[in-house]
């Protein structure tokens, strides 16, 4: 592929990359680069326009709803391998839904979006895999959803706190919460002043960890979480 080193990428991406456009015609991929982006890069913004679609070969991605209110709503966590900025192609929308920012450094291809929409709607197997890959993020934040519903905010932030556990610690080390109060209450959809409140809580009751205003978690504390989760009353 012109302007993209398969050599670079590792063998996951590699994979991907061949499974997926692999029968991509020749303008597409010659027009196709790989781009690095730092942490906190904002990649796409709400409304702007749809010029291109976005390979996540290595990273991830915060998406934040913008639109709906004054207070951006961080709602879901995009990680690698995925596809972002296509969704609107594919309903005919001109213009971005969501903001997507880096969360770490991260590795992106970037496709021009009109020549992508023209491909895939030819190539059957390039669209079913990425009917997969929607189909199967479709489910999961129904699921997640449908999970933190009836949840009380004490037990919304408990759940949040969890996944962040156990998708990013490391073995034997303290994870560090690099989210603001803020942050925290957009994600979880919690007052600000509730989050205040429960890390206070949270802190007296040693289910976490405050240093220098940092909130960090142990697998202790994470095995005190689960057990408190697992006992607390369902609606």
């Amino acid at each position: 592929m012109k302007n993209i080193d398969l050599q670079t990428l590792s063998s996951n991406e590699q994979t991907f990359v061949k499974q997926f456009l692999g029968n991509a015609p020749q303008t597409l991929l010659s027009a196709a680069i790989i781009q690095n982006h730092p942490k906190n890069h904002k990649l796409i913004r709400a409304n702007d326009a749809c010029s291109y679609v976005y390979i996540l070969l290595k990273g991830k991605l915060q998406a934040i709803e913008e639109r709906l209110s004054y207070e951006p709503y961080h709602f879901m966590e995009i990680s690698a391998i995925n596809i972002v900025g296509d969704y609107e192609l594919f309903i005919h929308d001109i213009s971005r839904m969501v903001t997507l920012i880096t969360m770490e450094p991260s590795r992106f291809i970037l496709l021009p979006a009109k020549d992508y929409i023209e491909w895939i709607r030819g190539d059957a197997a390039a669209l079913f895999l990425r009917m997969q890959m929607l189909i199967r993020l479709t489910v999961q934040q129904s699921q997640n959803e449908r999970k933190i519903h009836f949840l009380s905010n004490r037990d919304k932030l408990l759940h949040f706190l969890c996944f962040q556990y156990n998708h990013y610690a490391l073995p034997g080390t303290l994870l560090q919460i690099k989210y603001t109060h803020t942050e925290l209450a957009n994600m979880t959809g919690c007052s600000v002043r509730t989050i205040n409140r429960l890390i206070t809580y949270f802190s007296k009751e040693n289910l976490i960890l405050i240093k220098k205003g940092k909130i960090f978690l142990s697998e202790d504390q994470i095995h005190s979480i689960n057990g408190l989760l697992i006992n607390s009353p369902r609606a």
